[in-house]
């Protein structure tokens, strides 16, 4: 029980993030419009970065202090704009307001999942909100004013409010952020900080995109590189709370080493689909990078030396430094591209001799001395040196939007999967080119295989893609039945859920038509005036229930017109409660039309004009009109013996 809620409040968060990054994909804009604004905020979030870093009390001068107080987005609007300093108060409880409110809306958003509302939409939009404004752009800002309560350093002089003056009203009071009654709400904050912490690293490593084609702006494979990135952000900000516990020039170098496993990450997986983003997260990297170092050099330089030659000399060096990460990242395409070249060869000669292989002879096994002499030391040792190579070379090459390498692109995962058969990123990466690209039908016989593989040692991102390619597949079959290509997971929800209702309505019409057969029936023996009212009120409920359910069936064949099972269930519902005999049979022929795929354009619209225009008709139909209708139907079963009497008396009349 444990572990099937385990995997049901799993599926329920996968959910969430796949439905918001697919409304990502969905938001209508100009596409060199929405490359800018995503260019922008990463832009601002790097900036909030190098503040938290290049801090005075590391060393760095006034000069240097005024100059990078301009890459922080808020305090370049407070100092031009607003006004020099701004007390830190009431960004507290805006930072507080902000961060329940995205967790809140987070848990509302996973309950509508699960529950499969489909009507509030806004929720999505607003979670879509929050994680561009708080995990993205503005992470280390919130999390500096969220720590409010234990930040005894005050900014500037005009503003030296801390959590003990603020709470006794005493200027003098010294700051205790663990005092009585400091400590409530320093407690409050930890935990804020602490689920708001969790909430944007979860945020940043499922905020992928799964389809390997998709053109939105930002679209990434993976989320590994982000959710790393998001660790030195946290990093930054609390290593001024970490002073007395470490040295500065310590905490720096881990944030040195660990920013540098985030630059190499990057430009080892270049996640991002659209390579200008590759080159501008790999300046931002190796940007912060740059700035680590220059703190812990200045902080060690401090004591008794004058540095402001070699503050500014370090700080000067920042834009070669972004440039050298742009061309370490455009060097590996390169690099990428270049073995591309050497493997075309060797599938150009695959395809004039397919039977030709080096070590067909050979049964080699993966110990085997002789394969282990020949894969030592050589440059032609196997096409891809490692997996995670396969799989940036492969997508690298994909991004290069020449449709003849789609056979390129099969031999290249031939050859990376008989290198590396079991590397999970190469195998989902597989599947959802199996889907996507190369739209192969046997993919669903691959994803059962690969999933017997790999469930028992899937890491969470992977977990979360096979939960999306099958959540992807799923629902472009279901947009095929519905003869809607590209249908979203929300209005495929939506369809779902007026399908159900539809035929529970069905079912419900044909329940209450027997009750009115039986009170028909039940008429012939009690002529009584409580039958007639239980009739009549039979047959108005009946009324209500069968033409609320017909114009549900008209509503969703107008929305899908391409939907066979829909003309098939329409169809049954008209022979068999409204006994439209002709409609029905149009309806069949349009589904046996749409299942064979075949029928000429002209063919399909007389069809689809057939039914609307019986819909109109049909919608025009009076109450007492649909009352005489069915009790047309009641009359052979209620008359039964008065009919056979006339029978008899006919045919002993004219014989």
């Amino acid at each position: 029980t444990m572990v099937s809620s385990f995997e049901s409040i799993r599926d329920s968060i996968f959910g969430v993030f796949y439905i918001m990054t697919e409304q990502n994909g969905n938001v209508p804009s100009h596409r060199l419009v929405s490359r800018s604004r995503r260019a922008v905020l990463y832009l601002v979030d790097a900036g909030q970065v190098l503040r938290a870093i290049l801090l005075p009390q590391f060393g760095w001068g006034t000069g240097v202090q005024q100059l990078v107080r301009k890459f922080d987005f808020f305090s370049l609007i407070f100092d031009t704009i607003v006004i020099p300093s701004f007390p830190r108060v009431p960004f507290f409880f805006i930072a507080i307001g902000m961060t329940a409110c995205a967790v809140l809306n987070a848990l509302f958003v996973m309950r509508i999942f699960q529950k499969g509302q489909t009507s509030q939409l806004w929720p999505v939009m607003a979670l879509r909100l929050f994680v561009t404004t708080l995990v993205t752009t503005f992470f280390t800002t919130i999390l500096r004013w969220l720590l409010f309560p234990i930040d005894c350093n005050a900014r500037s002089s005009s503003d030296s409010v801390t959590i003990s003056t603020w709470l006794r009203g005493d200027n003098a009071a010294p700051c205790n952020p663990w005092g009585v009654p400091e400590v409530a709400v320093s407690i409050l904050s930890l935990l804020l900080v602490a689920a708001f912490v969790l909430f944007s690293l979860a945020t940043t490593l499922l905020s992928f995109e799964v389809v390997p084609i998709s053109q939105s702006p930002g679209s990434c494979c993976t989320g590994r590189v982000e959710c790393l990135w998001s660790v030195v952000r946290v990093m930054a900000v609390f290593l001024i709370y970490l002073q007395q516990y470490i040295s500065p020039v310590a905490a720096l170098v881990v944030i040195a080493l660990v920013q540098s496993v985030v630059l190499a990450c990057h430009v080892q997986l270049l996640p991002f689909h659209d390579h200008r983003f590759n080159l501008l997260r790999a300046g931002i990297f190796s940007t912060t990078l740059w700035a680590a170092v220059s703190s812990a050099v200045v902080s060690s330089l401090r004591d008794g030396v004058d540095t402001f030659t070699a503050q500014w000399t370090l700080l000067m060096l920042t834009p070669v430094c972004f440039f050298l990460g742009v061309g370490a990242a455009q060097l590996r395409k390169v690099a990428l591209l270049r073995s591309l070249r050497r493997l075309r060869v060797d599938y150009g000669r695959s395809l004039a001799d397919p039977a030709a292989h080096p070590l067909r002879e050979f049964h080699l096994r993966h110990d085997d001395e002789f394969l282990d002499f020949f894969e030592t030391g050589s440059e032609h040792a196997g096409a891809f040196p490692s997996s995670q190579t396969a799989v940036t070379a492969i997508r690298v090459l994909l991004y290069e939007k020449d449709r003849r390498d789609l056979p390129f692109l099969r031999f290249l995962f031939d050859k990376a999967l008989e290198e590396h058969p079991r590397c999970p990123d190469l195998l989902t990466l597989h599947l959802a080119f199996l889907h996507f690209v190369f739209r192969d039908s046997q993919s669903l016989n691959y994803k059962e295989r690969i999933g017997r593989i790999l469930s028992a040692d899937l890491a969470i991102d992977m977990r979360y893609k096979l939960y999306a390619v099958d959540r992807k597949v799923h629902q472009f079959d279901a947009g095929a039945n519905l003869g809607k290509d590209g249908l979203s997971a929300i209005n495929l929800m939506e369809a779902s859920s007026k399908m159900t209702s539809a035929r529970d309505m069905h079912k419900q019409c044909i329940k209450l038509l027997r009750g009115v057969w039986k009170t028909a029936t039940r008429s012939r023996r009690e002529m009584t005036l409580d039958v007639a009212d239980e009739m009549i009120d039979h047959l108005n409920s009946t009324v209500d229930t069968v033409l609320r359910c017909r114009d549900c069936y008209e509503g969703l064949l107008n929305s899908f017109p391409g939907s066979s099972s829909l003309h098939l269930d329409f169809a049954q519902f008209c022979e068999v409660v409204l006994c439209d005999h002709e409609r029905a049979d149009k309806l069949r022929r349009a589904a046996d039309v749409l299942e064979l795929g075949d029928s000429p354009d002209a063919e399909r619209e007389t069809l689809e004009e057939d039914a609307r225009s019986k819909s109109i008709h049909s919608s025009n139909t009076s109450t007492s009109a649909m009352q005489r209708k069915f009790m047309d139907m009641c009359a052979p079963s209620v008359m039964a013996s008065e009919s056979a009497s006339l029978a008899r008396l006919e045919t002993k009349t004219f014989g």
